[in-house]
């Protein structure tokens, strides 16, 4: 899955209106969060771990469930 599914529900688990607001959330910066959505860089391992926490996800590498459920999205 792609991270910009990942930071759609971020956004909308927090209601972040902007992507300058989830970077604030993340601890990034708004430029990184773009770089992130268009490809050109990959999240560090804390910034994924902060987004699957944000998601509850017990095991971001195993967690089918949640992985359907943001693909369904």
């Amino acid at each position: 899955m792609r991270s910009e599914r990942f930071l759609e529900a971020v956004k909308e688990r927090y209601a972040l209106g902007s992507d300058t607001a989830l970077a604030e959330f993340l601890g990034v910066t708004q430029a990184a969060i773009s770089h992130y959505r268009t490809g050109r860089r990959t999240m560090d391992n804390e910034t994924c771990l902060r987004v699957a926490q944000a998601l509850d996800l017990a095991d971001p590498m195993r967690s089918e469930e949640h992985t359907s459920e943001l693909q369904s999205h």
